[in-house]
């Protein structure tokens, strides 16, 4: 939470006071954060399943959301750069890509056990954030990879 405060109040309330003047971007902004609502609302309910363990609970419904969040979001841009940008088109660059990003996920977990184990608050917050951005990045990825895949074929057809 630490290194999400810091990042989101360092423009939030720039963008509040800047939606406040303006009724069409604020309505924009309120149509794009639907989603974001829902997906937080799936990852309550999925921490209330496990809830009779915090920590798994806290885990499974982070890398859910996060997971989301990245489909959500950034998949399709993900995608348009993917079919601007021939060389990420070429399936073991986009295996190479999706491998980097399952590493990055598992040493964060890694990072996070050991932090649990010797209580490093800097190694939690390191590996919190690195799990965070890797679940995002894999769903987006390979959400991406599944888009341009399906237009490729519709395309060839």
């Amino acid at each position: 939470m630490i290194a999400f405060n810091t990042w989101y109040y360092s423009f939030s309330p720039y963008v509040a006071s800047y939606l406040q003047a303006h009724w069409v971007q604020r309505t924009m902004m309120k149509a794009a954060l639907y989603p974001l609502i829902g997906i937080l609302w799936l990852a309550s309910a999925t921490f209330n399943i496990f809830n009779s363990y915090p920590e798994v609970a806290a885990l499974i419904s982070g890398l859910f959301a996060s997971a989301l969040i990245g489909a959500t979001y950034l998949a399709l841009p993900v995608a348009i750069l993917e079919s601007k940008m021939g060389r990420l088109r070429d399936s073991r660059r986009q295996r190479a890509i999706l491998l980097s990003l399952a590493i990055m996920l598992l040493m964060g977990l890694a990072g996070l056990g050991l932090g649990e184990l010797l209580p490093i608050v800097p190694l939690l917050i390191s590996s919190t954030v690195t799990i965070v951005l890797s679940a995002m990045l894999l769903t987006a990825a390979q959400t991406a990879n599944t888009l341009t895949n399906m237009l490729q074929r519709k395309n060839q057809h």
